[in-house]
């Protein structure tokens, strides 16, 4: 009985500590998400979370003007995948974090041809590597 009340009178303090601090924190806004051909983007103030969906996608130029709106590129910027490396790694250019998840990405294969699709994921895998903290990337088959 002596251990029961102990640990009531424990719980007592613990609770009558925690209602008198005052926990604060920023949180950041409801995201903005868009449904687009090509999959789905989501939009917080410090990151971008996109996922291309290989199964939507209907060809290279197709996945380019996708890749634009996600990472909010200008018009004019080239469609090269140099060009896409650059953006992801340079903070100028995109200076959000980057979450991406490829769904469906054996279709997208044969969708863009091998080579295409092979030399995405190299760009977007030493996207990551470069910094880790900036860019994130998912991949399934």
């Amino acid at each position: 009985m002596k251990n029961i009340i102990a640990l009531l009178s424990i719980l007592v303090i613990f609770a009558s500590i925690n209602a008198q601090a005052q926990y604060t924190f920023d949180a950041e806004p409801a995201p903005e998400q868009f449904i687009i051909s090509g999959g789905t983007i989501t939009e917080y103030q410090s990151t971008v979370i996109f996922t291309i969906s290989g199964y939507e996608i209907e060809s290279l130029e197709h996945l380019n003007s996708y890749l634009a709106q996600a990472l909010r590129l200008p018009a004019n910027y080239p469609t090269t995948f140099e060009a896409l490396l650059e953006a992801l790694t340079n903070s100028s250019i995109v200076a959000r974090r980057i979450d991406v998840g490829i769904i469906g990405g054996e279709h997208l294969k044969q969708t863009i041809g091998e080579e295409n699709h092979d030399r995405l994921l190299e760009v977007l895998n030493k996207a990551q590597d470069a910094d880790p903290m900036h860019l994130s990337l998912i991949y399934w088959q």
